[in-house]
């Protein structure tokens, strides 16, 4: 018996290291990126400390940048509004206006601005996603 939980202990106390090699390797940079600014395409720096870096297409951008908040097609979120059918109330050019600076559309809200955080290409790609869920 006495092996047995000294293995499990082990096992226990070896946790931490491995999660620290998974992190590791999933933030570790491509070697190459072809946008020329040693950036990997569809993102921006993120010097100025906030969110995000957008991932590849629009679900990518929302996941990356929208999904700790808002609940989406089944799947939870923060206390956000639900987007999944957001695009039978919102057409894509005020979504994309909102996405960027919110108090412009609503003066009241506690989301944070993502104009700068994610590029506009991003940011409509988006948008346009959302618009679509009807």
């Amino acid at each position: 018996m006495k092996s047995r939980n000294k293995s499990y202990r082990s096992m226990v106390a070896m946790l931490p290291f491995a999660a620290m090699i998974v992190v590791a390797g999933c933030s570790k940079k491509p070697a190459e990126t072809s946008a020329g600014n040693g950036e990997t395409p569809g993102t921006m720096s993120n010097s100025g400390g906030g969110a995000v870096a957008s991932a590849s297409g629009a679900a990518g951008t929302f996941s990356a940048n929208c999904s700790k908040c808002h609940p989406f097609e089944g799947k939870s979120g923060g206390r956000a509004p639900d987007l999944s059918h957001i695009g039978g109330e919102k057409d894509a050019e005020w979504l994309a206006a909102y996405i960027k600076d919110p108090k412009s559309k609503d003066p009241k809200s506690k989301m944070p601005p993502f104009g700068g955080k994610i590029a506009d290409k991003d940011v409509q790609e988006l948008a346009t996603m959302l618009a679509g869920k009807k």
